[in-house]
C-alpha cells in the first residue's frame, strides 16, 4: 500500500472528485498536467461533502482503476492495493460541471484572432465540431479546474446552427484523452422577437410598426431552421 502526502497529489482523481486543502496551494502554468498513473486510490481523513446524504466530518473515498468512485463513508477501509492519499485538513466534494462555455475555443477574444476558434462563417454549420478546435493547453483550463470544475460542455457559437458541442474532462494533455463525448449536443440559436417584456414601450413600438421588419426576419430565420431539419 503506497501513501502519498496530499501536497504531492498530481491530479490523480480530477475526474471523480476535487480535493481542496485548508490553505489552497496551486501552481498554474501555461500547460496542464496529465492525470496521474492509473490504479486504485483511497483519499483518507478528509471532510467529505457527498452528492446526497449528510456531510462526513472525517472519512474515506475509494476510487477504482477505472476512475469511478467505489466507496464513500466514515468507516470505509482502504483496499490493500490502493495508493492512500492523506487528505487531513482538506475537503472532498464532487467535481462541478460548466454546461455552457467555450472553454478551449477562445483564449484572447480581443486582439489575438489566432487564439479564437469558436465560430464558423455562415448561418448553418451543423458539421462543425467544437472538439477539433479545442486547445488542450489553454490557460483558462488550469484556472477553471483549480476552483473545482472538472468537466465542461464546450460549445461553438454564431449563426443559427453553430455546430456540435463537446463534453470535456479538464485533466489531460491531448484532445482525444480529454474528450468524454465528442458530439454532446447540437447548438441551435433560435431568433428572438426583438422585444423583451411589455408595457408602454412595447405597445408604442407595435403601434408605430417598429417591430414589423423584426418579426418578418424572425419568421424567415425560423423557416430556414425548419427547412434544415426536414
Amino acid at each position: 500500500m503506497m501513501r502519498i502526502h496530499m501536497k504531492r497529489l498530481p491530479l490523480l482523481v480530477a475526474a471523480a472528485c476535487v480535493v481542496v486543502p485548508a490553505t489552497l496551494h496551486a501552481q498554474l502554468g501555461s500547460t496542464n498536467p496529465a492525470p496521474g498513473p492509473r490504479g486504485t486510490y483511497a483519499i483518507t481523513n478528509a471532510r467529505i461533502v457527498p452528492v446526497n446524504g449528510a456531510e462526513i466530518a472525517r472519512g474515506t473515498v475509494v476510487i477504482g482503476a477505472d476512475g469511478r468512485i467505489t466507496a464513500v463513508g466514515a468507516n470505509v477501509t482502504a483496499p490493500a492495493s490502493a495508493t492512500v492519499v492523506d487528505a487531513a485538513g482538506g475537503t472532498v466534494w464532487p467535481g462541478m460541471m460548466d454546461a455552457g462555455t467555450g472553454m478551449g475555443l477562445n483564449e484572447i477574444s480581443q486582439g489575438a484572432n489566432a487564439t479564437v476558434d469558436d465560430s464558423e462563417t455562415g448561418s448553418f454549420n451543423p458539421n462543425a465540431q467544437a472538439v477539433w478546435g479545442m486547445n488542450p493547453h489553454s490557460a483558462h483550463i488550469g484556472v477553471t479546474r483549480v476552483v473545482g470544475v472538472t468537466h465542461v460542455v464546450s460549445s461553438p457559437n454564431g449563426g443559427l446552427i453553430s455546430g456540435q458541442s463537446a463534453l470535456v474532462n479538464l485533466a489531460g494533455w491531448t484532445v482525444p484523452e480529454m474528450a468524454v463525448m465528442q458530439r454532446a449536443a447540437l447548438v441551435v440559436n433560435l431568433p428572438s422577437s426583438g422585444f423583451r417584456g411589455g408595457g408602454l414601450a412595447a405597445f408604442m413600438a407595435a403601434q408605430q410598426g417598429g417591430n414589423t421588419d423584426q418579426a418578418a426576419a424572425r419568421t424567415r430565420q425560423l423557416d430556414s431552421i425548419r427547412t434544415m431539419f426536414r
